[in-house]
């Protein structure tokens, strides 16, 4: 019969259970929106002029009239659209950059036509030619093309002149043809893209988004201000859900498109629409739409069989590239709680596209998460200890419960000797022996940690420098630097290359001079710039890159281990 289990025993299950550590997950909010937006941008396309006219004639007294009209128009059209890949190609649609096809010629005529009916006050059907031809004559005019892609973040806005690659034709307001689809770009790399899929999976009633920036399609010249073009309510892409009403509709010239169960607002046409696919969103199509009166709009979506024929025209790949690759890593290490690793792959992220709209918010995030873990109580540490502890007592408990007596004898093993403890030994060397024999168990052993850096050059030459200060710096510059490197060999090392700087048992890696200002030939891990201001915890074995040319630098191998009663050792490289 067994017996119960003792108080000790339960009060020890139960600080098993209080101390097992709990894990929590977060992730950015919104995350498959926040893995898209920084791919979207809005779009202004049109023209803009500066007109003076002046006329110089005599009224019936013989006066000299002078006679000024002086307007300052503008055309230009809202828009939206997204990065293809990572070398700037943008898709949107033909309607929205069409100004931008002749050069803005037609865009400026426009804006000139207005203008000979505001002298004139006529409509510009009753004014002749040679009237016209006049009014040209004495008429200062200035023209600006607007030909800009907008991208936001937390600095603000920031302006890229296009160009345009390849255009379709606008759907005409019968919806019988049309390829409302272009294709610009602007002089960025590592832009981050959204990935095409195929557009024929497409169902009825799938869920999809379209993303893009609403706004007033026609810009007046109010809108076209600075006050209004970075004012924050135009700086942040809307999403707006949607399903699929016919995804097998067709043109009268042969066109496919994707029919909407809404449509989408003004401003928003050539953003991407998006569906779930296996957790990632993808572009099956491009927003558009056709007139069919003044007051109503069927929406559609230019799908992604017709994009990929325009981005064949206009010599373009579909690839995420680096910085989406980057950003995506490090969207999954903040959805762990690695935050860390997350901030290190955001951080790269800015490095290689610093105007990416999600990036500064991400990487002020991982900084509080790390903030907070630092400054809250280890109760995770000491719980799991005690948890520890205590499953080792349980187990030990329900290995050895057996019943008392003789039972327990019996299931010794014959050969092992059991002291006899019927009568205690007496130790007739007294205490002092006892001490003696208990001095190797409480005697102090030292436990020195060694930490070294490696270098190794292409000529294949090394050096092995240790740390075992608070602070190191390690360039060529010899006033500065901690360590005295060869005069031949080691170029490649800045003059204030890096420094390393101890907290806790961990040393940190800055790039530059430690103050934020970063080295000329900067420090990579795995293609990952290190940063001057945040730094990197070094791990044992870690493998840096000193040098921009993979094929001319420096390795830089970090190694730490511990040895017990070491002497002071002195690096001979250190001065």
């Amino acid at each position: 019969m067994h017996k119960p289990l003792p108080c000790s025993v339960i009060s020890s299950l139960f600080l098993l259970l209080l101390s097992s550590p709990v894990t929590s997950q977060t992730a950015p909010a919104n995350e498959p929106i926040s893995r898209v937006k920084p791919s979207v941008v809005r779009i202004i396309a049109g023209c803009t002029a500066k007109f003076r006219y002046t006329e110089t004639f005599k009224d019936s007294n013989n006066n000299t009239i002078i006679k000024t009209v002086e307007d300052d128009p503008i055309e230009a059209v809202s828009g939206s659209g997204f990065f293809i890949n990572s070398d700037g190609y943008i898709v949107t649609n033909a309607h929205v950059v069409s100004t931008a096809e002749d050069g803005g010629k037609a865009c400026r005529e426009r804006l000139f036509s207005r203008f000979i009916e505001k002298v004139t006050s006529s409509k510009l059907s009753e004014v002749s030619q040679n009237t016209k031809d006049e009014i040209k004559k004495k008429t200062e005019s200035t023209f600006i093309d607007i030909q800009h892609v907008i991208l936001f973040n937390e600095s603000g806005s920031n302006r890229f002149k296009f160009d345009l690659k390849k255009i379709g034709k606008p759907i005409n307001p019968e919806g019988t043809e049309g390829k409302d689809v272009a294709v610009i770009k602007i002089a960025l790399i590592n832009t981050p893209a959204l990935l095409l899929e195929n557009s024929d999976t497409v169902q009825y009633q799938d869920k999809v988004a379209a993303i893009g920036f609403p706004a007033a399609a026609d810009l007046s010249k109010e809108w076209y201000t600075e006050e209004i073009f970075d004012a924050k309510n135009r700086a942040e892409a809307s999403v707006m859900d949607n399903t699929i009403a016919n995804p097998n509709k067709t043109l009268s010239d042969g066109t496919p498109v994707i029919q909407l169960n809404q449509a989408v607002p003004k401003g928003t046409s050539g953003g991407p629409v998006l569906i779930d696919k296996r957790g990632e969103l993808r572009v099956i199509g491009i927003a558009t739409f056709r007139n069919v009166d003044q007051e109503d709009k069927v929406a559609f979506a230019m799908p992604t069989s017709v994009i990929k024929e325009f981005l064949g025209q206009a010599g373009a790949t579909n690839e995420v590239g680096t910085v989406g690759q980057l950003y995506k890593k490090g969207l999954e290490f903040y959805s762990q709680g690695k935050y860390q690793e997350a901030k290190i792959k955001f951080e790269a992220v800015k490095g290689l596209f610093k105007y990416h709209s999600e990036i500064d918010r991400l990487i002020r995030d991982c900084n509080q998460k790390l903030a907070e873990q630092a400054v809250s109580p280890p109760y995770l540490f000491w719980g799991a200890i005690a948890g520890f502890t205590s499953l080792v007592f349980v187990l030990a408990y329900l290995l050895f419960r057996q019943s008392p007596g003789k039972q327990q004898l019996s299931s010794v093993p014959v050969g092992i000797n059991f002291p006899d403890v019927s009568q205690p030994k007496r130790d007739h060397k007294g205490w002092g022996s006892v001490a003696k024999t208990t001095s190797g168990l409480f005697r102090p052993t030292v436990v020195s940690n060694l930490y070294k850096i490696h270098l190794k050059n292409v000529q294949g030459r090394k050096l092995s420098l240790s740390l075992n200060q608070l602070e190191h710096r390690l360039g060529r510059d010899a006033t500065w630097s901690n360590f005295k490197l060869p005069s031949e060999g080691w170029g490649v090392i800045s003059r204030k290359q890096a420094v390393f700087r101890k907290k806790g048992d961990t040393y940190y890696l800055y790039d530059g001079d430690g103050h934020g200002a970063e080295s000329s030939n900067r420090i990579y891990l795995n293609e990952i710039v290190i940063s001057p201001t945040t730094g990197l915890a070094l791990k044992d074995g870690m493998e840096l890159r000193i040098g921009n040319d993979p094929s001319n630098c420096v390795i830089l191998t970090y190694s730490s281990s511990a040895g017990q009663d070491s002497d002071d050792q002195t690096d001979v490289s250190r001065v």
